[in-house]
């Protein structure tokens, strides 16, 4: 193989590397995309995807969205190409393919005298492929996902004692409609429950009240608060929310974040999903892990205002799972986050 075609393959794998790594240049978020803190018994296992849920209405696990005023949903030909071409290792190895056939074959028409292309070219191409890969990224991300309109942040801002309220109590005042097969106690073949539907009912149990749909209400607008208060802040507003651990870390993190001058933007946070992946009790305390799917604008500013972090106008995905715990029994209950983890991670 002649030395230009070698270099040609090499720059061009460079580039399909660059696009990889540039999906997860994204600016820090609450928690920064890590996993830490505590889910109990289960802190050092990988969260659970949550699995179909016997008996329960579809509304119960109907992915949760929020479209953003204007997104148009990605469509012709392109349309769930991102995920599917330029994810992962697939960015690599397009970015590879694309070189060497655009570089391979046409270098050869030059003749042997033509030398191939030059560095102005492989410029040239390597920025076709991270701007065509930044469009289809932008046009997965705008997909917009059915289910009712997001509660927003109007109305609960600083309110961390409204949040936790919103995800104690139902609004009618009744459990949170498990089937009628469902026993207390009972295996899972003898009631032919599921696993989460037996933890909620475990938790409900020793909380009448509780209702799994309010539950889920308040730890998105949870999500919201928290992200916000990241961004301005002010995590001491919501210390409610919070464990003591969880306080402590996201403190630290985010005097980190203010002393290298970075100041981080959540914006048009769009639910895909939002539903109850695991639920269960130990020593005294209830715990559920929610599975979020999130779309959102993430990127930072420094002290002059310009983004040094992620784009303010290319949304991200965001897959995480938050855990929250409280007192079994408590008449008076504050879910508090005890835990964020990413898909396939266990706790640090």
């Amino acid at each position: 193989m002649k030395r230009s075609n070698v270099a040609i393959i090499f720059m061009a794998m460079i580039f399909g590397a660059f696009v990889v790594f540039s999906e997860t240049a994204d600016a820090k978020r609450m928690g920064g995309g890590s996993s830490f803190g505590s889910r109990g018994s289960k802190s050092y296992s990988a969260p659970q995807q949550a699995a179909p849920r016997s008996g329960l209405s579809q509304s119960s696990s109907t992915p949760y969205s929020s479209t953003r005023p204007g997104a148009a949903a990605a469509g012709g030909m392109f349309g769930g190409m991102g995920s599917g071409l330029l994810g992962g290792l697939g960015g690599f190895m397009l970015g590879g393919f694309l070189g060497s056939m655009l570089f391979g074959g046409m270098g050869s028409g030059m003749g042997a005298g033509g030398g191939g292309f030059g560095l102005l070219e492989l410029i040239l191409i390597g920025g076709l492929l991270w701007f065509g890969f930044r469009w289809f990224k932008r046009q997965r991300a705008m997909a917009p996902a059915g289910g009712p309109s997001s509660p927003g942040l109007g109305g609960f801002n600083g309110a961390a004692g409204r949040v936790s309220d919103m995800m104690n109590h139902s609004r009618e005042g009744v459990g949170h409609g498990l089937p009628q097969s469902f026993k207390i106690g009972a295996s899972e073949s003898e009631s032919g429950v599921d696993e989460v539907s037996q933890g909620v009912g475990h938790i409900a149990s020793m909380d009448p009240t509780f209702n799994e749909g309010h539950f889920l209400e308040g730890a998105r607008v949870a999500f919201q608060q928290l992200q916000k208060s990241w961004c301005d802040g002010h995590i001491e507003n919501l210390r409610p929310l919070l464990t003591p651990a969880m306080m402590e870390r996201i403190q630290a993190d985010l005097r980190a974040r203010q002393e290298a001058n970075l100041n981080d933007v959540i914006e048009n946070i769009q639910f895909r999903k939002a539903e109850i992946s695991e639920a269960w009790q130990e020593s005294g305390e209830d715990w559920i892990t929610v599975h979020f799917q999130v779309v959102m604008l993430e990127y930072a500013t420094d002290g002059r205002g310009v983004v040094v972090e992620g784009d303010r106008s290319t949304p991200v995905n965001v897959e995480e799972f938050w855990t929250f715990t409280r007192p079994v029994g408590s008449k008076n209950p504050n879910w508090s986050l005890a835990a964020i983890q990413q898909p396939g991670q266990a706790l640090n």
